[in-house]
């Protein structure tokens, strides 16, 4: 428990905004609730706001105050597509491409990462980690002189923490 406090702590002393783009896993929607409430996090759910309004009254959870974004209609879909297209034109990309992947939850995700309006992204739960990083490889990319990815995620049981290093992201 002592992880999870200190993970806690820091949270609030440093409060960032994640994108969770995975609205339509219920086990988003119930972490979303949980975390609004322990007020650590600011939160941007992306999809379609109706749908995630009706799934949260079906699961009895209160989303009122998390800040929704439908990539399919958003106000930074231009602004996303440009930044997109620009970035990636030289591999092959057509706008009409970047238009298209702009729509896409992960990719919407990563825009909003890239262009600072959002701090992190957890995403995964119901995408493949090819799906869930090649944005940010594309986008954001690795630091000058870094060369290769690395994931870890965290299993919080009742008497310890394990931590599982490079299980799906490999050289």
């Amino acid at each position: 428990h002592r992880f999870k406090y200190e993970l806690i702590k820091q949270s609030v002393k440093n409060k960032k905004t994640v994108v969770l783009p995975e609205s339509n896993d219920e086990r988003i929607l119930k972490a979303a609730e949980i975390l609004l409430k322990s007020k650590v996090v600011d939160l941007i759910l992306l999809g379609d706001e109706e749908k995630i309004k009706q799934d949260a009254a079906r699961l009895s959870l209160d989303l009122s105050t998390i800040q929704i974004m439908n990539p399919l209609n958003s106000e930074y879909n231009q602004e996303f597509t440009s930044i997109l297209y620009e970035a990636r034109k030289s591999k092959g990309m057509s706008l009409e491409e970047a238009k298209m992947l702009v729509q896409d939850k992960t990719y919407f995700g990563t825009l909003l990462i890239h262009t600072g309006k959002a701090d992190a992204m957890v995403s995964g739960a119901s995408t493949t980690t090819a799906e869930t990083i090649r944005p940010a490889l594309q986008l954001i990319k690795t630091k000058e002189g870094i060369s290769s990815v690395s994931g870890i995620f965290f299993m919080g049981l009742e008497d310890q923490v394990l931590a599982f290093a490079d299980c799906a992201v490999n050289p």
